[in-house]
């Protein structure tokens, strides 16, 4: 990536995050840089066009975060699922007013790219999520996988909304540890009970 362009990203990053993507101008995050708006129109189209770019920017950043596997290569799935974890309540931490204005920044309105690009990212997750649960548990809960990660995704998504908006003091090793735990305590007691699944496994 070009070097003026990542400013121009890391420019835009930091007035979405103060006032949102809606209530910002082009002239504004040009003012920040000390640019002039018309030499933004060089790098990017539209406000469209740069708030898809900044989406891809930190979709990738997050995304390597959590699919870069643990230098411990000799770790469980697991541990390997925890520390990936741990990783992505840090991720969120260190760029907590970006992700804050992403939960409140309503969604109407947005380009359809822009619109699309956060399905795929929502789509992405749970694919991930899906993968880490099987690998832990294996065969004998395959039938319990989809609801396991529904879950799990649901007391994470919790988690960090604590972390967003009520500024909880977490500690990411405790919280994925926890978080780990209750997954456990779930699938053994699903295991236990033989209760029929609500959601259907992956094909």
């Amino acid at each position: 990536m070009q070097d003026k362009k990542r400013t121009i990203l890391e420019a835009a990053i930091r007035c979405f995050s103060r006032k949102g993507f809606h209530a910002t101008s082009i002239q504004e995050i040009a003012r920040e840089i000390g640019m002039a708006k018309g030499s933004m129109y060089f790098y990017f189209n539209s406000k469209d066009e740069l708030y898809l770019s900044v989406l891809e920017y930190y979709t990738d950043m997050l995304f390597r975060c959590m699919e870069e596997l643990p230098e411990d290569r000799e770790l469980s799935s697991r541990d390997k699922l925890r520390v990936l974890i741990e990783r992505q309540f840090r991720f969120f931490r260190e760029h907590l007013h970006f992700m804050r204005m992403l939960f409140l920044e309503p969604a109407t309105g947005l380009n359809p790219q822009v619109q699309n690009l956060l399905m795929r990212t929502r789509a992405r997750s749970a694919v991930w999520t899906l993968s880490h649960i099987s690998a832990i548990y294996g065969n004998r809960a395959a039938r319990y996988v989809t609801d396991a990660a529904t879950m799990f995704e649901g007391m994470t998504g919790r988690y960090l909304e604590k972390l967003f908006f009520d500024d909880a003091e977490l500690d990411e090793g405790r919280v994925s540890r926890f978080l780990i735990n209750r997954i456990d305590h779930l699938m053994k007691g699903l295991l236990l009970t033989g209760e029929e699944p609500i959601l259907p496994a992956p094909i």
